[in-house]
């Protein structure tokens, strides 16, 4: 299905690729513009340090809006530029992210703590964070600090740009979509900013047409989102800010593909989902006491009809209170507080029996349904206490507890202890150290009684990194990074029981290297990033070995690297090379059923995640111009070549409907890209 969205969407992008050219090159000869050059354009920018920050401590990765965006392939998204980044992969093409080969459910994205339904809109097209409200993004890898919680991966922090009440604001033409934003003040201590995004082929595509042979649509793919921040000085010492984030997506299209292959896999596919999340927030600054006080809910529904027989209906609230205060004293900051949550979700399921994600079940005619119709309530509390203790002018350690409790099912209390370790041998070289213990819920639909099991237990990580960062010159570093993340407890299929469909007894582990080089100097920015990984996990209570993870690629090397011309021209390239994706092959298609008066092939597959794609690569080049006009208006625009080589790389595989061979599916070969951003 993603194969046939993504060729109409390439196709569909060409004319008005062509058009937009033609304007904007038009624009650019004849703007009349002028451009001042800075004097160190990819000078090291000014980081935010967050209240738990312990600087050159092992995993963390940060990012600017400005530096995301400047990366060829982000398309306009600066979150898509964290899958560029040493220990993270998104399997080659838009799709969720991976940290260290994490599940996406198993990493936590949170907004300065405030939660979101979803990241990505169509599972990975754009986030659904609008790019001018973001001021800065932080990912920590592993080995992170006691005041996140619920997480067995990773963490993706982003901070908000708060509004400043500046009367500016930009309005955003891509391929994809369109986007405005604007940043006014309101009163004298006052300041808004309101943005929002929505995909337009939807608007020019017929109301029903075909994609292919055997797919149709009727409601073409398409999102929107919006965001909102209100921010208001109290006094001296203090703020409160209004934080708001709205996203939408919907399609309807009708397969016939697998007709033959598995007849149940067939018929119309309706999504419509979407999330708010609502915060309203209190920060505290007196100097040596800083307090960060949000009361939030989110509220998401989901709305999908798949085929004939299966349907997911639910609607989910999520309240919370999260506060964090900070004391500096002398030698040691400290970290404190505490959030709490409660979560209500009706669920009516009708669904095919759960499929793993590293095993293959077959196909849909085959498998048995599962009907759910509950409401699921949870309340849980979280506490959590660390100190930031610099010894001496060599030493810097961080230490604390994360304590959890719930009382979903039988869940109880979980105590996680972590701590990092810096030592500086010198002003530019810094060796460090964490470890830590991480615990987090299993997979919702695993908890559900009618699908799952009502005895499960907290999953749980142990992470281990080592750090060593080098400055070998001004604006120049290199990091390396070993790691080992031992897996605890995991939700796996059961068939010891036959009450229950899982269980929380399964193993894992993932470990290995990750390699950052960057290098600034003047109007030359070059970044090279290199990951080895290798990550095997249980898959059932049955078989105690262990399997490679879905999400494992041992080889990930990207390099990037941008040049700044003079009359505000820049000119980029970025090379990303990364292993094949693993999957299961058939190995027997001899096995045969009756369905419906219809006979249907029951495929053998062999060993779990046996066999890998052939690798990946793409090189991906961007022009781009900024131009300055004398009333201070702005104009940018950019354009990119994705995939520049026309590699032909593999995203999945097709069986043919007896499964006697296979075709591989392609992502798109070449794309053009355009995007232009007015500024006022």
């Amino acid at each position: 299905m993603k194969k046939h969205i993504g060729q109409l969407l390439f196709l569909a992008t060409l004319p008005l690729i062509a058009e937009d050219q033609v304007e904007l090159d038009t624009l650019t000869v004849g703007g009349g513009g002028r451009y001042e050059a800075p004097a160190d354009t990819f000078e090291t920018p000014e980081y935010l340090n967050s209240d738990s920050y312990l600087n050159k401590a092992p995993g963390q990765r940060r990012l600017t809006t400005e530096e995301a965006l400047a990366l060829p392939g982000v398309q306009g998204d600066p979150v898509k530029a964290v899958s560029y980044m040493a220990g993270v992969s998104n399997g080659g093409s838009g799709s969720e992210l991976m940290i260290h080969a994490s599940k996406p459910r198993e990493s936590l994205t949170t907004i300065n703590h405030l939660p979101i339904g979803y990241l990505f809109h169509m599972g990975g097209l754009h986030s659904v964070i609008a790019p001018e409200s973001i001021r800065q993004i932080d990912a920590y890898l592993g080995g992170f600090d006691a005041t996140y919680s619920d997480t067995l991966g990773g963490v993706l922090d982003i901070t908000p740009k708060y509004p400043v009440g500046d009367g500016r604001g930009f309005v955003h033409m891509g391929v994809f979509d369109s986007s405005f934003g604007y940043d006014t003040g309101v009163g004298e201590r006052g300041a808004l900013f309101i943005g929002g995004r929505r995909s337009y082929f939807d608007l020019f595509m017929e109301k029903s047409g075909e994609l292919t042979e055997d797919v149709t649509y009727s409601t073409f793919p398409n999102y929107y989102d919006g965001t909102l921040i209100y921010t208001h000085q109290l006094g001296l010492h203090d703020s409160v800010s209004f934080e708001n984030i709205t996203a939408r997506d919907e399609l309807r299209i009708n397969t016939q593909q697998n007709a033959e292959k598995d007849p149940a896999a067939t018929g119309d596919v309706y999504a419509k989902y979407g999330f708010t999340t609502t915060g309203l927030r209190w920060l505290h600054d007196s100097g040596n006491y800083k307090a960060n006080t949000l009361i939030y809910r989110l509220s998401s529904d989901q709305e999908t009809e798949i085929f004939t027989d299966y349907k997911v209906n639910m609607t989910m609230t999520m309240d919370g209170l999260y506060h964090l205060s900070t004391y500096d004293s002398g030698a040691h900051k400290i970290n404190a507080g505490f959030s709490l949550m409660h979560l209500l979700l009706p669920l009516d399921l009708v669904i095919p029996d759960i499929c793993d994600d590293a095993v293959e079940c077959g196909p849909l005619s085959v498998r048995p349904m599962r009907y759910v119709d509950e409401e699921v309530k949870a309340t849980s509390e979280n506490l959590f206490i660390q100190d930031l203790y610099r010894l001496n002018a060599n030493w810097q350690v961080r230490y604390g507890i994360n304590a959890v409790n719930s009382n979903y099912q039988d869940f109880g209390s979980a105590v996680d202890p972590r701590g990092a370790v810096v030592y500086s041998f010198s002003e530019s070289t810094n060796l460090a150290a964490s470890a830590g213990v991480y615990t987090a819920l299993p997979n919702g639909a695993y908890t559900i009684p009618e699908i799952g099991s009502n005895a499960l237990g907290y999953e749980k990580a142990h992470h281990y990194t080592l750090s060593l960062h080098h400055d070998l010159e001004e604006g120049e570093w290199f990091v390396i990074e070993p790691y080992y993340k031992k897996f605890l407890d995991l939700a796996v299929p059961d068939s010891n029981t036959t009450n229950a469909y899982y269980a929380t007894a399964g193993e894992g582990y993932v470990q290995g290297v990750d390699v950052t080089y960057s290098k600034r100097a003047g109007n030359l920015y070059l970044y090279g990033a290199y990951s080895f990984l290798e990550s095997k996990r249980q898959i059932s209570t049955k078989d105690t070995q262990l399997y490679p993870f879905y999400g494992e690629i041992p080889h990930t090397l990207q390099l990037s690297g941008s040049y700044r011309f003079g009359g505000g021209w820049t000119f980029s390239g970025l090379f990303k090379y990364q292993s094949g994706k693993l999957y299961t092959p058939v190995v027997d298609n001899s096995n045969t059923t009756v369905v419906d008066g219809q006979t249907i092939v029951i495929p053998t597959y062999g060993s779990t995640l046996s066999e890998r794609m052939p690798d990946y690569y793409t090189l991906n080049l961007k022009i781009a111009r900024e131009i300055l006009y004398p009333d201070d208006t702005r104009l940018e625009w950019s354009f990119e070549l994705m995939n520049a080589t026309l590699h032909k790389n593999v995203v999945g595989i097709e069986y043919e409907d007896d499964y006697s061979d296979y075709e591989y599916v392609y992502d798109l070969p070449f794309l053009p890209w355009f995007d232009v951003t007015y500024r006022f």
